[in-house]
């Protein structure tokens, strides 16, 4: 079993490791803009990275450790990331002026 929630600075370490293990983007990594999949033992599956810009959030890196891929632990993150975003930062109106023209 696992769940998904927002990371901490305790996790940093394992989301250097992860990001490195997919090539990604590790420059400037802060704990705030992650979700990471734990496990029942507290071990580190997965995680995720939005980074807020002015006017949008960009998903930068998403990396799930090799063995445990194609078990809905990415798609569980994507899923999860704004939400958590949203509740941590009180931002819920975020695409509230957004159009679709």
């Amino acid at each position: 079993m696992w769940w998904v929630r927002d990371s901490g600075t305790e996790d940093l370490s394992a989301i250097e490791d992860l990001v490195a293990l997919v090539d990604g983007d590790g420059e400037d990594l802060q704990a705030s803009q992650f979700v990471v999949a734990e496990d029942e033992g507290g071990g580190i599956l997965g995680c995720a990275r939005l980074r807020p810009y002015q006017g949008f959030l960009e998903l930068a890196s998403v990396a799930v450790r090799d063995g445990l891929r194609t078990r809905g632990v990415g798609r569980e993150m994507v899923i999860t990331a704004p939400s958590t975003w949203f509740a941590r930062t009180g931002r819920w109106g975020f695409f509230a002026g957004s159009t679709s023209d």
